[in-house]
């Protein structure tokens, strides 16, 4: 990967990537001009770079940006050299990766880090993410981001970034983990029921009631608009449907959209509530996911104009005394 900076550009520097995939065969180069600042990381070990200049070398034309900006730097693991004191070999291996650390450190003071390199000198997004997968989350990308941030920071203290409503990331000297911000609420189970068409459907973990009407689609159009949107066609449906809540990895491409997105995507964008989220109902089709609630159903999938039988999908709330006392 291969980034550029410009540091004269009107929003305080304007950054671009590349991503190259290291073959010579694709015949591709980066051409940054003199007013920007490179930066490559290598996700390989074989890896050579080279520069072609458009002019002759000029010691004093040098400059740099500092290290310490916040938007630029690089986070160095911290190496651990165990059973140091096994033999005369492993004293000597520890005191010289002991001092390279130390060369760092004071390197980053001064701003005037060259690089990083020997063992174990990256921190991976794929690591930080890794770890959150194990415990059943997904992270954004700035949650990783901010997790790879505090893993540069100074060691001195106990600092931490909350990630969501249960987890955060604690860093305490060297050791960074994942910690429960309170006790855990049980968490909801999954549920999932047949709903025929037509007929009537009560679920309690939603505190709604499903219902499926076949209609025609022109009396409904003329009526409620609203409801337009949630007619599909009876042809295309494989009944009996199914109403659960959405599990990860679900798709749906509701109408107006370019392409489907991930279910989860919609509803951050629509701003629920975690709480809320997790108990989201949507209706499938044989493998397909029909209908979601809060979005128009996909265009493939929509009634005509002048269709004899579409089917109608609505979700009425129920009573807050009735839901209580179920």
């Amino acid at each position: 990967m291969t980034r550029t900076r410009n540091p004269n550009s009107n929003d305080g520097g304007d950054f671009r990537s590349y991503d190259e995939s290291g073959k010579p065969q694709n015949k591709k180069q980066v051409w940054a001009p003199y007013t920007f600042a490179r930066g490559f990381c290598s996700l390989t070990d074989d890896c050579e770079v080279q520069y072609k200049t458009t002019g002759v070398y000029n010691q004093n034309a040098e400059g740099g940006i500092h290290f310490a900006d916040p938007r630029i730097g690089c986070v160095c693991g911290h190496l651990i050299y165990t059973n140091r004191d096994a033999n005369v070999t492993a004293q000597i291996g520890s005191l010289y990766w002991r001092s390279e650390e130390l060369i760092k450190r004071l390197e980053t003071r001064t701003g005037s880090v060259m690089g990083a390199d020997g063992s174990l000198f990256a921190v991976r997004r794929r690591l930080a993410m890794g770890m959150a997968k194990r415990l059943g989350m997904s992270l954004e990308f700035q949650q990783v981001e901010q997790i790879l941030r505090l893993a540069e920071a100074p060691s001195a203290g106990k600092k931490e970034v909350l990630l969501n409503e249960k987890w955060k990331v604690v860093r305490e000297a060297n050791r960074l983990h994942f910690e429960a911000t309170r006790a855990a609420a049980k968490q909801p189970r999954n549920y999932e029921y047949t709903l025929a068409v037509p007929g009537e459907l009560q679920v309690n973990e939603t505190g709604t009631r499903f219902r499926t009407s076949v209609v025609i689609a022109k009396r409904v159009r003329s009526t409620d608009t609203e409801k337009e949107s949630q007619l599909l066609k009876k042809a295309s449906l494989a009944a009996p449907l199914t109403v659960r809540n959405w599990r990860p990895g679900d798709r749906f491409w509701p109408a107006h959209s370019k392409a489907p997105k991930k279910v989860k995507e919609l509803l951050q964008k629509l701003k629920i509530p975690v709480s809320s989220r997790q108990v989201w109902p949507v209706v499938v089709s044989g493998a397909e996911l029909v209908w979601v609630r809060g979005f128009p159903v996909p265009a493939k999938l929509a009634a005509e104009q002048n269709e004899v039988e579409a089917v109608l999908i609505e979700e009425i709330t129920l009573p807050q005394e009735k839901h209580r006392g179920e």
